[in-house]
């Protein structure tokens, strides 16, 4: 009987080298190439085996703050250990290694979108300050590689911390490694369940909109298959991850 194999994302080190773990040795990640567990424990999930996650937002959990990050597409099989989206298997092959420029151009993009998206559906309750969407637009422009990262910093200090959460979270997007950022930005985001929902045309659409009342385990697979495929069409690659594919 053929393993299963799990289509799924895998976040490491900038230098391409697996995290030393359990005195397991560091091993290289190179694409195309298939990693095997040592040792004769069984695979489980934070404690021994090659690590994956099905969602992209999910596997980002691993990040090291303050290191730089690389994101990779992988295949995981060998008496997978699948807890929810997270995996841990005998064997993971390295499908795609995302490039660095892709990625942060990508990551930022999408920071922007989602910062737009909220600005957009709030503005219709209360004016936005034009410096808010001064910084979503130099996050944009530095995502495109238009502009330094200090103007979007610039930009930053210009709005200030106004007395309402989301404009200090605005501040997550000045951040050198977009993977960080974008993910601080999600994770303190207020009301992020309407970043799922159209903009608000009218206050009237505003006061009669009924919320889809998302929880935040939906939230999170929604937004995070919106960056796997932006991430994989920016790369060639087909845009939908899948599980229960057959290893060749």
């Amino acid at each position: 009987m053929e393993d299963k194999v799990y289509r799924a994302w895998h976040l490491a080190p900038a230098d391409l080298m697996t995290v030393e773990y359990r005195r397991s040795p560091r091993m290289p990640i190179i694409e195309g190439q298939t990693l095997e567990m040592t040792g004769s424990d069984e695979p489980l999930c934070g404690q021994a085996g090659m690590h994956a996650s099905t969602l992209l937002l999910d596997a980002l959990e691993w990040i090291q703050r303050g290191r730089p990050n690389a994101v990779c597409w992988v295949d995981v099989w060998g008496d997978v250990d699948e807890r929810e989206t997270r995996l841990a298997g005998r064997y993971r092959k390295t499908v795609r290694i995302i490039p660095q420029h892709i990625t942060e151009r990508e990551f930022r993009l999408f920071a922007a979108d989602m910062a737009d998206r909220w600005l957009r559906q709030h503005s219709i309750i209360s004016r936005m300050p034009p410096e808010a969407w001064d910084v979503v637009k130099m996050t944009r422009r530095h995502a495109l590689g238009e502009v330094p990262i200090s103007c979007v910093k610039e930009a930053i200090e210009k709005l200030g911390c106004p007395d309402f959460p989301f404009f200090k979270n605005l501040r997550q997007l000045q951040l050198s490694d977009s993977v960080v950022a974008v993910m601080n930005f999600l994770e303190s985001t207020y009301g992020i369940q309407y970043l799922l929902e159209p903009p608000f045309k009218t206050y009237t659409e505003y006061l009669l909109h009924t919320p889809k009342n998302y929880t935040e385990s939906e939230v999170v697979r929604i937004l995070s298959q919106e960056l796997e495929n932006r991430l994989l069409a920016a790369t060639g690659q087909k845009t939908q991850t899948s599980s229960g594919i057959t290893h060749e």
